[in-house]
C-alpha cells in the first residue's frame, strides 16, 4: 500500500499542510490562518482541521497516512516533540507533537521551519547539487537554514542557526523583535527593506517609488526594486544599502561557516538576479580570504513555499534522526 505523509509549516500568520507521496510530491496544498490570537484549543483545532482537509483533497484514507512533520518558526524539541519557544507565536514548553498525534492517531515529528526548507532544497531543490549550503529565508525576518553534508545542523539543544539574529550593530542599529538592536534581520528581512521604502517615500516626495506604491502604506519588498529598474535614484540607493547589509550578514556566515554555497528563499528572493548581482558584487569584500579562497556561490532557493512543508514531511518519513547533524 502506498504510504503518504503530511507536512505543515507553520507561520506566524498562516499555516499550509500538504500531503506528499514519500518522493517529494506534493499531491495537496491548504492555507489558514494560524489562529495564534485565539485560545490554544482553536488554535491546534485548526490545525488539525486543515491536515485532514488536505488529505481529503489528496484522496488520501486515515490508513495510507503513516506520519506528519510540522515544521515550527522558532526552537523546538524533536526528541521530545515540544516547541520551546516559538517565534511570532505565543507558545512557550508546548507539547505539540503529543497533542497532534493524539488527536490525527498517527506520529508526528517537529523542526524549525527553515531547518525543514534547507532541508527540501537539499534532497528536492537547488540545493542537491552541494554537501553544504547555508539557506536564508528573507521574508518578515530571516531565517537560517544550514546544511552539512547533507544533514541539517541544529546545534547545542536545537538552537543553533538562528541567523537573522548575527548582530551587525548591535549599539545602535534597529530594533530586532528578539529585543535586541541591529540584528541582521533587522537590516536584511523583507520587513526591513520595507520599512526603508516606506521612510524614503516619506522623504523624497518626488521619487518614483510613489508610481509603485500609491501610498507608502502599499509598498512591499518590490517596489524598491521596480523603481530602481525604472532608473529611480532614491531606490538604486534604497536597493544598494539592502545588498550591501544582505553581503554584510552573508560574509559574517561565511567566514564562520565557509558553505559551498548560500541559498536565498522567501519573498524577496523573488527579484532573482536583480538582488543576487549586487549581492555578488559586494560578497567578495565581506569575506575572509577571498583572495586565496572560492567565494561560496550565491542563488536562489527553487522550492518557493512548498520548501516548508516538503521538508516537514520528509522529517515524518523519517528516520528523522539520519537528517540531523550536532
Amino acid at each position: 500500500m502506498q504510504k503518504y505523509y503530511i507536512g505543515v509549516d507553520v507561520g506566524g500568520t498562516h499555516l499550509m499542510a500538504s500531503v506528499t507521496d514519500g518522493a517529494g510530491r506534493i499531491l495537496s496544498r491548504i492555507t489558514a490562518p494560524t489562529g495564534w490570537d485565539q485560545d490554544l484549543a482553536v488554535t491546534l483545532n485548526g490545525l488539525v482541521r486543515s491536515a485532514k482537509r488536505a488529505m481529503e483533497e489528496a484522496g488520501v484514507s486515515e490508513e495510507q497516512l503513516k506520519g506528519v512533520g510540522i515544521g515550527v518558526p522558532g526552537v523546538v524539541d524533536p526528541d521530545a516533540g515540544v516547541v520551546l519557544q516559538a517565534t511570532n507565536l505565543p507558545w512557550r514548553n508546548l507539547a505539540l507533537g503529543p497533542i497532534v498525534a493524539e488527536m490525527l492517531d498517527v506520529p508526528v515529528l517537529l523542526g524549525n521551519d527553515a531547518d525543514c526548507a534547507a532541508l527540501a532544497e537539499s534532497l528536492y531543490g537547488s540545493g542537491q547539487k552541494w554537501e553544504s549550503f547555508v539557506l536564508l529565508t528573507l521574508g518578515t525576518g530571516v531565517g537560517g537554514g544550514i546544511i552539512y553534508r547533507k544533514k541539517i545542523f541544529r546545534g547545542f539543544c536545537n538552537g543553533g542557526a538562528e541567523l537573522g539574529h548575527l548582530p551587525l550593530n548591535a549599539f545602535d542599529g534597529p530594533a530586532c523583535r528578539c529585543g535586541r538592536r541591529g540584528c541582521f534581520e533587522s537590516y536584511a528581512s523583507a520587513s526591513a527593506l520595507v520599512r526603508d521604502t516606506q521612510k524614503a517615500m516619506q522623504e523624497h516626495p518626488d521619487s518614483a517609488l510613489w508610481k509603485f506604491a500609491a501610498e507608502s502604506a502599499e509598498a512591499t519588498a518590490k517596489t524598491a526594486f521596480e523603481a530602481a529598474e525604472a532608473g529611480d535614484p532614491t531606490a538604486e540607493a534604497l536597493i544598494d544599502a539592502y545588498t550591501e547589509a544582505l553581503a554584510q550578514g552573508i560574509g559574517a556566515i561565511v567566514n564562520i561557516l565557509r558553505p559551498q554555497a548560500v541559498l536565498l528563499g522567501g519573498g524577496v528572493s523573488a527579484q532573482g538576479e536583480a538582488l543576487l548581482r549586487p549581492v555578488r558584487e559586494k560578497l567578495e569584500n565581506c569575506c575572509f580570504g577571498s583572495a586565496v579562497l572560492p567565494i561560496p556561490e550565491l542563488a536562489c532557493a527553487s522550492l518557493g513555499n512548498d520548501a516548508g512543508v516538503l521538508g516537514a514531511a520528509a522529517l515524518a518519513e523519517g528516520p528523522w534522526k539520519k537528517f540531523y547533524i550536532g
